[in-house]
């Protein structure tokens, strides 16, 4: 699988004309590799609707799915639609911050259906090297701390099967 470095230790972006729907098992297992390792993998330019996102979310492993999408928008999805004028777009309806699951998913897929020509505001970071970089005194008080997830707010819930 070819792909370059976005940074030095973060984040890689696919050539140019792969296709994920075209992985077989081996790429899959090379692709979740990758992934582990560097954050980040960039694919472009994806020959896939909806669907076939879904069906291959599958194949990286046992998808979240949330009881929010409209009719023909699969199950592992979750929609989010801003305009110029959205205040509140990520998580209105279903919460999409999923830390405080027992085992939260290990990969999340974004698709972007309408793509600004410039501008935007997705943004990652690497919080791994963000902790290793703190200052001898800050990441001495740090480590002593024990995080707790967040837990949804009252107002929203989860049915089981």
């Amino acid at each position: 699988m070819e792909y370059s470095s976005i940074n030095p230790s973060f984040g890689v972006e696919l050539a140019n004309g792969t296709q994920l729907v075209n992985f077989n098992d081996d790429d899959v297992t090379a692709l979740k590799q990758l992934a582990a390792e560097r954050g980040i993998v960039v694919a472009r330019n994806q020959d896939m609707d909806m669907q076939a996102q879904a069906e291959f979310g599958h194949r990286l492993g046992t998808p979240m799915t949330t009881p929010v999408n409209n009719p023909g928008i699969p199950e592992e999805l979750i929609v989010i639609k801003a305009g110029p004028k959205s205040k509140a777009v990520a998580g209105q309806q279903w919460p999409s911050d999923v830390s405080s699951e027992p085992v939260p998913p290990g990969l999340s897929m974004l698709r972007m259906e309408v793509v600004p020509s410039s501008g935007g505001d997705t943004l990652f970071a690497d919080m791994y090297q963000a902790f290793a970089t703190l200052s001898g005194a800050v990441g001495t008080k740090y480590r002593r701390l024990l995080g707790q997830p967040h837990r949804p707010a009252p107002c929203c819930f989860r049915l089981s099967p």
